[in-house]
């Protein structure tokens, strides 16, 4: 394992054990930028637990979202369009406008994997 694998995972792992989502989220979009995806991936994953471990609904859902993006980016659609539709749903259930980004990130991912208009209607 490289330092910095092992500097990230101690890091990430850190945050999780003081259930810092917030945190989580913010290494994650860090990771992200500087193109370490798979370390965004494992951050994501970890602050999505934490949020659902805290009964922080929302906040699963916008890291679930999150996490969506990135693995759409990765080529992964069969993951984000369960992911993203968690997140839809959970938006939906709480009346939260990000319903409405969740819905066409949705459609977006549903059409690269070929789906027509037709198979979406609920959203």
């Amino acid at each position: 394992m490289r330092f910095s694998e092992w500097v990230t995972r101690e890091y990430v792992q850190g945050l999780a054990e003081r259930r810092n989502g917030g945190g989580l989220l913010e290494a994650a979009d860090r990771f992200y930028d500087a193109q370490l995806l798979s370390e965004a991936d494992v951050a994501l994953r970890r602050a999505a637990e934490v949020f659902e471990d805290l009964g922080d609904r929302r906040g699963a859902a916008t890291t679930k979202a999150a996490l969506a993006i990135l693995m759409e980016g990765r080529g992964n659609l069969s993951e984000a369009a369960a992911l993203m539709t968690e997140a839809l749903e959970t938006f939906k259930s709480m009346g939260d406008p990000r319903a409405s980004r969740a819905a066409s990130d949705l459609l977006r991912i549903l059409k690269k994997m070929g789906r027509s208009e037709g198979d979406s209607e609920a959203l």
